[in-house]
Formats: structure tokens, C-alpha cells, sequence
């Protein structure tokens, strides 16, 4: 995954950590010049149920500012 370039603009520079769900990247939005987390899911929870509940964990974190999180800008599909 190091160095791949997801939708034309953010290119994955560092696992940062793992989940039950999924893997968080340390990005490089290309468009913006910035660093930016990715959380990718894992195939197994490619599903709507899946899919429903990390679209509800990116409008929840959205909502959250504070210096030690990390601020959701963006939700979507690759490709």
C-alpha cells in the first residue's frame, strides 16, 4: 500500500495503526498539500451494514474538535 495514489489524490505514506474493522494510513492529500489519515476496511466488511456504520463513524467524528483527534473531512468510496 506505501506509495499508492487512492482516487488521484492521496497517496499513502505510513501504516498507522489496525483495527477490528480496518487499517489507518498516514496520507499525503495531494490536491491540498497536507497530511491526512485514511482508514480503509477490510474486505470482510465490504458490505451495507458495514459500509452504513462506517458512514455513521465519519459524520460522529466530524462533529469532534479537539487537538488529540483527528478531524474527519471526508467520506467515500476508491475508485
Amino acid at each position: 500500500m506505501i506509495g499508492m495514489i487512492l482516487n488521484n489524490r492521496y497517496q499513502i505514506v505510513a501504516k498507522l495503526g489496525e483495527g477490528g474493522m480496518g487499517v489507518v494510513y498516514l496520507a499525503g492529500d495531494l490536491l491540498l498539500e497536507r497530511q491526512v489519515a485514511v482508514k480503509l476496511l477490510n474486505p470482510e466488511y465490504s458490505g451495507p451494514v458495514a459500509l452504513e456504520r462506517l458512514r455513521r463513524e465519519a459524520l460522529m467524528q466530524a462533529r469532534l474538535e479537539h487537538p488529540n483527534i483527528v478531524r474527519a473531512t471526508m467520506s467515500g468510496a476508491i475508485g
